[in-house]
């Protein structure tokens, strides 16, 4: 799991802390920001949430 944002690292950084707390099976919660080209499409204080289920080889 990945959350990231624009111009709030401070509100990322918490909100991790709340889900790592709450969802126990995610193996990872990563934070990071959201960089100026899509940011400037954005707006300031942007929250985002993105996902990958791990796959099992075949």
């Amino acid at each position: 799991m990945f959350l990231c944002g624009t111009n709030n690292e401070p509100e990322i950084e918490k909100w991790q802390q709340s889900i790592q707390s709450k969802l126990a099976n995610v193996a990872a919660v990563e934070t990071g920001q959201i960089g100026p080209v899509v940011g400037a499409h954005l707006g300031s204080g942007v929250f985002a949430i993105l996902w990958i289920k791990e796959i099992q080889q075949v």
